[in-house]
């Protein structure tokens, strides 16, 4: 099984060969990436496929408890008032909650 594709540009291009790619677009379009276009995305999916997670500490729970995302009922569950002063701190990117700040 095999398969071939040409896309003809017509006339000159701009588009080097050497520092991209064609990708095939939905409906049948091709449309030009470029090798640093292509690195920038590769960044975007490695950051945005890291599972980010949530701890909601307080003086009565101070071991903490996971807060799921758009779960109103994890952070009342996990002891949130809102009468109590809120402070973010956020820390990991290379860990998890038990790495040092």
């Amino acid at each position: 099984l095999g398969l071939f594709v040409s896309v003809s540009l017509g006339g000159s291009s701009n588009f080097d060969e050497t520092k991209g790619w064609f990708v095939p677009q939905a409906g049948g379009r091709f449309s030009w990436i470029s090798q640093s276009e292509h690195k920038e995305r590769l960044l975007v999916d490695e950051r945005t496929s890291v599972t980010v997670k949530f701890y909601l500490y307080h003086p009565l729970n101070r071991d903490g408890r996971e807060v799921e995302l758009n779960d109103a009922s994890s952070l009342s569950s996990a002891g949130f008032n809102k009468k109590w002063p809120t402070r973010i701190t956020i820390h990991g990117w290379t860990g998890d909650l038990n790495s040092s700040i």
